[in-house]
């Protein structure tokens, strides 16, 4: 009964054949689109965004759970956002003391130590915080801003160690080591970012 309904097998085939056609085509349209908009994103500057007057953000996640990827987004959305990768000499001698006071001194003194740290990088003129050592004194910066917006990144805990130890976790024994022990501050600086992790 539904035979006498479909066309012949010649006209079939030629059915068939000018749909995929029609169907590649659009694909590659789309495909050549895709690549376009890409293309476009790669060589287009960023667009930044303005962030509200006085708005803060601290971020309280560990290093190695996508803080370089929040510190780009919080920089396109107008923020300043202070990365580990934005450490100065000075800022690094103000860590290795908050570490100091961490390991060797009074509950008061710790206070001090990263309040003093946290005052360097606000006096920089950053308006966010993300990875370590940040994270570390996230409290002191909350005393700071205390409206401040608070953004916790995680990671699953054992990716999270294994990128860890593969990169901070290596530097360590470098930066304890000469010539890098000339400057004591820089190993001093980054056990305050492993023990805020928990790593000794």
């Amino acid at each position: 009964v539904i035979a006498p309904l479909l066309p012949p097998p010649a006209a079939r085939v030629g059915l068939a054949r000018r749909r995929s056609e029609g169907s590649l085509r659009a694909l590659t349209a789309a495909f050549a689109a895709a690549c376009a908009c890409i293309a476009y994103s790669a060589c287009a500057p960023p667009r930044r965004l303005l962030a509200p007057e006085g708005s803060r953000v601290v971020g309280v996640g560990f290093g190695r759970s996508g803080t370089n990827s929040l510190k780009q987004a919080l920089d396109r959305l107008g923020f300043v956002t202070y990365h580990a990768d934005q450490i100065t000499y000075r800022q690094m001698l103000r860590w290795a003391e908050a570490e100091r006071a961490r390991v060797n001194g009074t509950a008061l003194r710790k206070e001090a130590a990263a309040d003093d740290a946290a005052d360097a990088v606000i006096r920089a003129g950053y308006t966010a915080t993300t990875d370590f050592p940040a994270a570390n004194a996230y409290r002191a910066f909350l005393r700071r801003w205390p409206r401040a917006r608070v953004v916790w990144t995680a990671r699953d805990p054992r990716n999270w160690a294994e990128s860890f130890v593969s990169t901070l976790g290596r530097a360590l024994p470098v930066l304890r080591a000469w010539p890098f022990s000339l400057v004591p501050e820089a190993a001093t600086s980054t056990e305050y970012c492993c023990r805020g992790a928990g790593i000794r």
